[in-house]
């Protein structure tokens, strides 16, 4: 379904000829605007669950993509053909993102909001501007490019060429960048603290930097070190010196096939693969026609490169090492600075709760000793604080959702009140906007063990924690003070209560809730109702305690009360009793 300007008039006529928009019936209404509203042209969603399975296809061949394809490159001359046909699976899933592309809405923010491009002509135009040439580079066949040059390649010189030609491939890695847009998707329902997702980002960073360096390292080494003769070689070639029948195991670097195949130096070439491997015996587990060993020892100098350990086993010996070899102690080190300026900064901040608590702790102390506390005030100060942290983290809460949009505001506020505030009988049954309006007025409040809390003519609910009042204990959920709906404030019951523990309670006045009914009408004939068996359930209980004592210990002052049953009896009304409305404000 799409948003277009539409005509309603001239839409009732295309179906209906002669009828105006208000003269057809609502049924035949509905359908021409669902039909009118229709998309006329494919487009995909972004947001789709389609799109959801795609992205994961998509995260592993981008991991393939940031792995296997420089390892391929530096260590794996010949194709292999279970890398091929995973290389062209690879290939055809960025195609296939390349042509979905084409016919995928876009997001555009203008100064009205967030618009949809679903245009397909201007949805194609946008990914030509921006993102169509760097995917068409990354889906190139350099392999092909590098497979027909090696059938013409002859010699050393022709082999270091090509070689070299194959770095092309790395321009698939440009693929890495597709991770832009689906993170950009995928932000709104990724539940991770920013922290944490700053934390993986240096992780994927550190583990990135530290591969590609071991590799380029590691293809420079075995470039450099031109004649290594392994056994899968020289059984190719057909050994014609009998190399492979006097030492099976054995590599070289030979020149020409003369000489003692262990002796480092009658080797031709030089790098520090060939300066690594010198000196080891043809069974030695360090083995550098072994890609796997020269990896492990390319990324083991990346690393060492990277945090500026630098052991110094693993050294550059020709020119093109040194230039490689400084460019990356350059680049590491910025990298490994950012990461560890940045990773510091980010866990300074990965608990802020805890920050804030330890500031108080220290402020805390420090001021007990300089107004020389004793020992008692200080331990009770201390667990003052420790216990508040639950209320500090409640307070966070409030102003998370503060800052959202009012509907909002109200929807996450009546959530996080629903646990108490559906428990209330006066509540129950009233609209989901009251309770809404009526969950933001609440206010939290901490108080210390064994502290009064007076709070007169308020709806209090006990959030954490215990309170005595009246001979009840009430613990989590319970709440008090309902009868602040009775203005009498002689038909009150606004006796203080007591903390037991350290308890947070959540606040409701009555001037909060007298000022969210002013915008509800019908909720208000409801309150007055509550309000009203309240007050007559409290009439009959003062009345009930006045008729067991004497006429000479009655208060004076609720005189008018036994007026009132007078002139209920007076007019029929018997039944008008305390167990009566008792009964009343049960049922209700």
């Amino acid at each position: 379904m799409t948003l277009r300007a539409i005509n309603f008039n001239e839409l009732a006529n295309s179906k209906f000829p002669g009828r105006q928009w208000n003269e057809v019936p609502i049924a035949d209404q509905v359908e021409l605007l669902r039909d009118a509203l229709k998309a006329r042209i494919y487009v995909i969603d972004p947001h789709s669950t389609y799109m959801r399975l795609w992205d994961f296809i998509l995260v592993f061949c981008l991991v393939y993509t940031a792995l296997v394809t420089p390892y391929e490159i530096a260590f794996i001359p010949d194709r292999d053909s279970i890398l091929l046909v995973i290389n062209r699976i690879v290939d055809v899933v960025f195609i296939k993102d390349m042509i979905m592309q084409f016919f995928m809405k876009v997001e555009r923010n203008t100064r009205q909001g967030k618009i949809w491009v679903r245009d397909r002509r201007k949805v194609a135009l946008l990914y030509v501007k921006t993102w169509f040439l760097i995917d068409l580079a990354s889906v190139l066949p350099y392999d092909d490019f590098t497979d027909l040059l090696q059938e013409s390649a002859d010699g050393i010189q022709s082999v270091k060429i090509l070689r070299t030609i194959r770095v092309l491939r790395l321009v698939k890695l440009l693929r890495i960048l597709k991770a832009s847009r689906m993170v950009k998707r995928w932000e709104n329902r990724i539940a991770l603290k920013s922290t944490s997702l700053y934390l993986i980002k240096f992780a994927v960073l550190i583990i990135l930097s530290c591969h590609w360096m071991a590799c380029v390292w590691g293809f420079l080494g075995l470039l450099e070190g031109s004649m290594l003769k392994c056994k899968e070689e020289l059984l190719r070639d057909g050994d014609p010196d009998g190399l492979m029948a006097a030492n099976p195991d054995a590599y070289y670097f030979f020149e020409e096939r003369t000489g003692d195949a262990y002796n480092p130096s009658q080797w031709f070439g030089d790098s520090w693969v060939v300066r690594w491997a010198a000196g080891r015996a043809a069974n030695s587990p360090i083995n550098p026609c072994d890609t796997g060993n020269v990896y492990i020892a390319a990324l083991y100098w990346s690393v060492m490169t990277m945090t500026s350990v630098g052991y110094g086993d693993v050294l550059p010996y020709t020119p093109a090492e040194y230039l490689v070899c400084t460019s990356c102690m350059m680049i590491s080190s910025i990298v490994w600075a950012y990461i560890i300026g940045a990773a510091c900064a980010v866990m300074s901040k990965m608990d802020p709760e805890l920050s804030e608590f330890e500031r108080r702790i220290d402020d805390f102390n420090a001021m007990a000793h300089d107004q020389d506390l004793p020992g008692h005030i200080r331990w009770r100060g201390r667990e003052f604080i420790r216990e508040q942290r639950f209320h500090m983290h409640y307070l966070r809460n409030i102003d998370a959702w503060e800052g959202l949009g009012a509907d909002l505001r109200g929807t996450v506020a009546r959530q996080m009140a629903s646990h108490y505030i559906n428990h209330i009988w006066f509540f129950k049954g009233t609209k989901a906007q009251f309770r809404e309006d009526c969950a933001k007025n609440f206010v939290p409040m901490f108080y210390e063990r064994r502290e009064v809390i007076e709070k007169p003519s308020q709806l209090n609910v006990v959030e954490r924690g215990a309170v005595g009042r009246l001979g009840r204990i009430l613990v989590p959920w319970g709440y008090w003070g309902e009868d602040m709906l009775i203005r009498m404030a002689m038909l009150r019951q606004d006796s203080s209560a007591m903390a037991l523990t350290y308890t947070e309670i959540m606040s409701l006045s009555r001037d909060s809730l007298s000022h969210v009914l002013l915008d509800f009408p019908e909720e208000q004939m409801r309150f007055r109702k509550a309000a009203t068996l309240m007050a007559l359930f409290a009439v009959a209980k003062i009345y009930r305690v006045e008729l067991s004592a004497d006429a000479e210990e009655r208060d004076p002052h609720n005189r008018w009360i036994h007026d009132v049953f007078e002139t209920a009896r007076k007019v029929g009304l018997e039944e008008l009793t305390p167990m009566k409305a008792a009964q009343i404000m049960h049922n209700l």
